[in-house]
């Protein structure tokens, strides 16, 4: 009668033992909302130090050569320096009003009502 009795309560302690194991992993695993949220600040706080990095090499550059034309940054910054002079804005602010004034067209699917 003892060994009949030893193999189920083994099982049902393991069958508790592991339902109270996934229940604390919802909570403290690695993708609790918790962790999760940790992770998202220690991204964006490696991005901000990033970006002072990248700002003081660029400020540098303006203090050497007086503009930014021709300026790179290293890759380690993780930010790339993308070109916007007066032309190129322009260009763009006529391509956005452009495709506002496509959109706003009646029968448009994404036209406003």
């Amino acid at each position: 009668m003892g060994r009949s009795v030893g193999l189920p309560l083994l099982l049902v302690s393991l069958v508790i033992g592991g339902v109270l194991f996934a229940m604390q992993m919802k909570s403290e695993g690695p993708t609790s909302p918790a962790v999760t949220q940790a992770e998202t600040q220690a991204v964006v706080a490696a991005a901000g130090t990033n970006f002072q990095a990248a700002d003081q090499a660029m400020a540098n550059w303006l203090a050497d050569h007086g503009t930014y034309a021709g300026a790179t940054l290293d890759p380690s910054y993780m930010v790339t320096v993308a070109r916007a002079d007066a032309s190129r804005a322009r260009g763009r602010s006529r391509r956005i009003s452009g495709a506002r004034r496509l959109l706003s067209r009646p029968g448009n699917p994404g036209s406003p009502r």
